[in-house]
């Protein structure tokens, strides 16, 4: 369209020159001067439109990160659900009616503390019972010990005084014999008497020692051991958690009827958290227990939450060709729930400085791996060589060097040489 208006002014300056001199050397007149003017003002506008020079193309803006070093490792990676060590269903150890419960679904709880309370009259009544129930058989049972002792001290007076006749008696029979007036046979018969009435003497003290009456004594027995019982049922009525943890599960509610060993609620515990995967047989000679690893989970992106090998199975599925890897989390974060998708990274070699990027660096619409690198305010396509991948970093084994800047958001709108405007610079994360 410039071209064209271009043309045209010429053609109407040249007619006008060719009118000119047809007049010959007549004064112009007004109209003639003003039409002059205008032809005079449109050749200037196009010359000067055709000395501007073209416009340049806006730079893309782009956000980048700076190639570095940084120690690198190697690992296995495996999917699993998040499970807690310990599951644990509180039962009722007593029954009764559920007067308070002190706690709701999700609440922390820490060992000892009071979960619920129980009606406690029926225990409290039971207990009073049981203490009566005691006295009566203690005072019963001390009572026939006393007359039993009495009567084995009576005993043990009469054996004493046996004992010492019959020493007598054997001491007259030896003075008889050596008169002559007694035989060897007298002799001996009275030593015979002498040496039982000492085992009888002997008997008797012990049986004063030890003399019980064994109906009371049991009687006695089992009335401590119901008293024992009662006071443990009145202590049931106040339900305490066993373990710290979570509650995960709360089916009694107040004024609800338990009975022995119904279940009152479930706790978890979530600060001993494990995750179990399961990795190919080709596997198993990289891994051993106690090798570091970090688990990730989708609720907290950014974090790598520490953890460490702890059991590997000795079996292999002879189905899946798999074996089983647990990995313990020592100290996971209270966001962390069992039940929750984690992605378990175990690390089988270390790398003390790789070279490495940001993986989102990488474009994928080639079919090798390729970043766009900025030079002088351009960005020119680098295709690479890479090594292991961490995570979200990845290390490159040529195509870049220490310090370059490769584009990490808005490579998307960039091609070979484009101009670019950066933005942000971004770390790569370790």
């Amino acid at each position: 369209m410039m071209t064209l208006n271009r043309t045209c002014f010429r053609w109407f300056g040249l007619i006008v020159v060719l009118m000119s001199g047809s007049l010959g050397c007549e004064a112009p007149t007004p109209a003639t001067r003003q039409v002059q003017v205008k032809v005079a003002a449109g050749t200037a506008q196009a010359q000067t439109a055709e000395a501007k020079p073209a416009p340049q193309p806006d730079a893309i803006p782009v956000r980048v990160a700076t190639v570095t070093r940084q120690p690198m490792a190697t690992y296995l990676q495996g999917t699993a659900t998040l499970e807690s060590v310990a599951q644990i269903d509180v039962l009722a150890k007593t029954a009764g009616l559920v007067l308070q419960v002190a706690v709701e679904e999700g609440d922390h709880v820490t060992r000892g503390q009071v979960v619920a309370t129980l009606d406690d009259r029926e225990a409290r009544l039971a207990l009073d019972r049981a203490r009566i129930e005691l006295a009566e058989a203690e005072l019963a049972y001390r009572s026939l010990v006393h007359l039993d002792q009495e009567e084995a001290a009576l005993e043990l007076n009469r054996m004493e005084l046996a004992e010492a006749e019959a020493a007598e008696k054997y001491r007259r029979a030896m003075t008889m014999q050596q008169r002559g007036l007694a035989s060897q046979r007298d002799v001996q018969e009275a030593k015979t008497q002498r040496d039982m009435a000492k085992v009888a003497v002997a008997q008797a003290r012990v049986r004063l020692k030890y003399k019980t009456i064994d109906d009371a004594r049991f009687r006695y027995e089992r009335a401590q051991t119901d008293r024992q019982e009662a006071e443990l049922r009145l202590q049931y009525t106040t339900v305490t958690a066993p373990v710290s943890g979570v509650v995960s599960a709360l089916p009694m509610v107040p004024g609800q009827y338990v009975r022995d060993n119904e279940i009152l609620m479930t706790l978890v515990d979530t600060q001993r958290l494990v995750a179990r995967t399961f990795l190919p047989e080709k596997l198993s000679g990289r891994l051993k227990p106690g090798q570091p690893a970090y688990v990730r989970v989708e609720a907290l992106p950014d974090r790598r939450i520490p953890a460490r090998v702890r059991l590997i199975s000795p079996v292999v599925d002879a189905q899946s060709g798999t074996f089983k890897v647990t990995v313990a989390l020592p100290q996971p974060p209270p966001e962390l729930k069992p039940g929750m998708f984690a992605t378990i990274f175990m690390t089988v070699s270390q790398e003390a400085q790789a070279l490495v990027i940001p993986k989102r660096a990488l474009t994928l619409d080639r079919a090798e791996p390729t970043v766009y690198r900025l030079q002088d305010g351009r960005a020119q396509l680098a295709a690479l060589t890479l090594g292991e991948s961490d995570g979200d970093r990845v290390a490159v084994q040529s195509g870049l060097a220490e310090g370059d800047r490769v584009v990490v958001v808005g490579q998307d709108k960039l091609l070979d040489g484009a101009l670019v405007r950066v933005v942000d610079e971004l770390p790569v994360m370790q």
